[in-house]
């Protein structure tokens, strides 16, 4: 994949943690100081180090008092060689601190001279896509709602939508963690055979070009098909050009398609695992041969299934099951 699909990632508007220039957490917002160098000799790297060292001490709700220090950021802008996990692990903190301060949602995304965020604490930078209350938020990332409102210096027990706040101590739920590595979505086929992408490309019908909501996998006609991930059947029925037609719907506002079935083996309502079948490869609908039209949404706009699933590294395993 090439780099400038890379730097598109970054403009998604789809963001796991969407983040401003500027760091903004509990309304204020806070000027970033400058990393120069990942260096000691480095006054505000040599301060961020030992800052992230004192935060490891924090232990959630396993700690009767912890005196939290005002949260800054320092900002660096990435060097030929460095990636995420090589900042992170010079400064002795989480990539998910790192990524969520950010704005990454996907590992291998900044690039040489991209500018990222780094708190002196360790933990994730939250940013309300709805309505949201404090105690949900603390039990998706298991901290204490009352370390969450004594960090952020927040009074109130619900966040508006777009709203920020720092979750201190806190890690990637298992969903997210999977959308950040690429590996939240299983293959849908056993075998795969890409054999039309994402994106702009000609259409087989008219010969103009038009956008492609998803990817086509070749199969051959009654191969079985499986849910990629765990969620509830939001339809199943025949739906214009993409004929035979299942939709999942998943946490968080997810949805994968999976189009031109020969035939659905599930109802709307149903619940399946990861890895249950729903149906057979066919060529229903607009289509000029056998394949699987999968598609992977998010709040209704289509995203790159290649990026967040394991059909393209079918040696990594999808990530854990996220709440439903």
């Amino acid at each position: 994949m090439t780099r400038p699909v890379y730097r598109v990632i970054l403009l998604l508007a789809i963001l796991i943690f969407p983040a401003p220039l500027i760091a903004q957490i509990g309304g204020k917002a806070a000027i970033p100081e400058r990393i120069y160098v990942l260096h000691e000799s480095d006054a505000v790297f040599a301060r961020f180090k030992k800052e992230i060292a004192l935060s490891k001490r924090y232990r959630g709700r396993y700690v009767r008092e912890y005196a939290f220090p005002a949260l800054e950021y320092a900002e660096y802008y990435l060097k030929p060689g460095d990636s995420l996990p090589s900042v992170a692990a010079r400064l002795g903190i989480s990539v998910d601190a790192i990524a969520s301060a950010s704005g990454v949602v996907f590992v291998y995304a900044p690039a040489a001279q991209d500018r990222i965020l780094i708190p002196n604490f360790d933990g994730v930078s939250y940013a309300s896509s709805g309505s949201c209350t404090l105690a949900e938020l603390a039990e998706k990332y298991d901290v204490p709602a009352g370390d969450i409102m004594r960090f952020n210096g927040f009074v109130r027990d619900r966040l508006a939508r777009g709203e920020r706040l720092f979750v201190p101590g806190a890690s990637m739920d298992p969903l997210e963690q999977g959308m950040f590595y690429g590996t939240a979505f299983a293959s849908p086929l056993q075998e795969v055979l890409l054999s039309s992408a994402f994106g702009s490309r000609n259409d087989p019908f008219t010969g103009h070009r038009a956008f492609h909501g998803g990817v086509d996998l070749a199969a051959a006609a009654g191969t079985p098909v499986y849910a990629a991930k765990e969620g509830v059947v939001e339809f199943s029925g025949w739906s214009g050009g993409y004929g035979n037609l299942v939709v999942i719907r998943h946490a968080y506002g997810y949805r994968t398609l999976y189009g031109h079935l020969a035939r659905r083996d599930v109802d709307a309502g149903d619940r399946l695992r990861a890895g249950q079948a729903l149906g057979r490869v066919g060529s229903s609908g607009y289509s000029t041969g056998p394949h699987l039209h999968f598609e992977l949404q998010h709040r209704g706009q289509a995203i790159d299934p290649m990026l967040y699933s394991t059909l393209q590294h079918r040696d990594r395993p999808a990530a854990l099951p996220a709440l439903p």
